[in-house]
């Protein structure tokens, strides 16, 4: 909290970020990596990774927040041992649209060992109690063009009105730019 006088003080600590999923060991070592606040302020989205014997697996976690206090409540999270969830790798970045209805999450999966595979944005439907349905992976992946492939992309923004995504790709040290359909929440690549 912001006192008037410009110093921050604790309003609330939250230390429960993810829920113990089938299959965990209890030698995971989750750390999160980007976090992302619904329009109308009343869903938190964290992205969590997560270090374990296995490769490296993705987490969403999701809280409700009132928006009068700011406090969080732990509703939900989806990860990489749900189904159709395979895959999920180590989130860099997670953006909610500016309508409120779709959640983006960009994922690494560049390699130093072994051949690379393209970066992935998951797309996610928001319903509305805040939780979250993928309804697409985007891969831009075409191999004669260097620029056209997403390794790592490590950040996500709209434009104000949400018709434009950019994506930046660390590995490829690019800016993308993409359309967004509004209804579906699908992107298609500009240049």
């Amino acid at each position: 909290e912001l006192a008037s006088n410009g110093i921050i003080s604790e309003q609330q600590y939250q230390t429960k970020l993810v829920e113990p999923f089938p299959g965990a060991t209890g030698n995971e070592s989750p750390y999160d990596t980007s976090l992302a606040l619904s329009p109308d302020q009343q869903h938190l989205y964290i992205a969590i990774s997560q270090r374990s014997s296995v490769p490296y697996g993705g987490i969403i976690s999701h809280f409700s927040r009132d928006p009068a206090t700011g406090n969080l409540t732990y509703a939900d999270q989806l990860d990489y041992t749900q189904p159709n969830l395979e895959g999920f790798r180590e989130f860099q970045s997670l953006r909610v649209s500016p309508d409120g209805k779709f959640l983006y999450a960009a994922a690494n999966t560049y390699s130093t060992s072994g051949p690379s595979v393209p970066g992935t944005i998951y797309i996610f439907s928001i319903s509305a109690g805040g939780s979250l349905t993928l309804t697409e992976r985007y891969q831009l992946d075409d191999p004669s063009e260097t620029l056209l492939q997403i390794y790592w992309p490590s950040a996500i923004e709209f434009s104000k009105n949400g018709k434009l995504a950019y994506v930046t790709d660390q590995v490829n040290n690019a800016l993308l730019q993409f359309s967004r359909n509004e209804t579906t929440g699908s992107l298609s690549f500009l240049g």
